[in-house]
């Protein structure tokens, strides 16, 4: 009898800890597509450094991609130097592209321009990559690549730009100041 109740005790527990976790990551015992955890929310967005040499910096919630691996997967697993969609050698540090998890877009640059976006059903490798300097569920710091100022480009004050962050997007518009600016704005 007790060898029965805890063979029970055991199937109890091990269907506890699989809703427990199927309900912590939806989506990750279905079909093992990668998910937010909790619900992501960008709060704040700081710009800092300058036109030329931006830092960027997210503030907001559960901004983790996964429990143990907070930042999202490099999509694709290389840098874009010399590559098929970006055939161009980038000088510096190149960054890397994140798919369509963790991105910038300069929708006031003329042309538009984006960095860290890789879409690769309509050929779209950014050439400029993204180097994630800090990456926590509540704040994600970056800059970005070499290419960036190989090609001499700008994030000027007023621009409208578009950040996505865990597939969570917002737009606003661009100050440089210490107190960050709210989605937006």
């Amino acid at each position: 009898m007790f060898e029965r109740l805890r063979r029970r005790s055991v199937q109890l527990s091990l269907g506890a800890a699989v809703a427990v976790c199927a309900g912590l990551v939806p989506g990750a015992l279905a079909g093992g597509r990668h998910s937010a955890v909790g619900n992501p929310s960008i709060s704040l967005i700081i710009f800092g450094g300058t036109p030329t040499n931006p830092d960027i910096t997210v503030r907001g919630t559960d901004l983790d991609y996964q429990p143990y691996h907070p930042i999202p997967p490099k999509s694709p697993s290389n840098t874009p130097s010399n590559q098929k969609d970006c055939p161009v050698a980038i000088k510096g540090i190149p960054g890397y592209d994140y798919g369509q998890r963790l991105y910038f877009v300069d929708k006031s640059a003329k042309p538009e321009w984006s960095a860290g976006r890789y879409r690769p059903a309509i050929h779209e490798l950014d050439c400029i990559g993204i180097i994630v300097t800090s990456y926590t569920s509540g704040q994600v710091e970056f800059h970005f690549g070499g290419f960036f100022k190989q090609n001499h480009y700008r994030v000027n004050p007023g621009d409208f730009v578009g950040i996505v962050v865990n597939t969570i997007g917002t737009g606003t518009h661009v100050k440089y100041t210490p107190y960050g600016v709210a989605p937006g704005s």
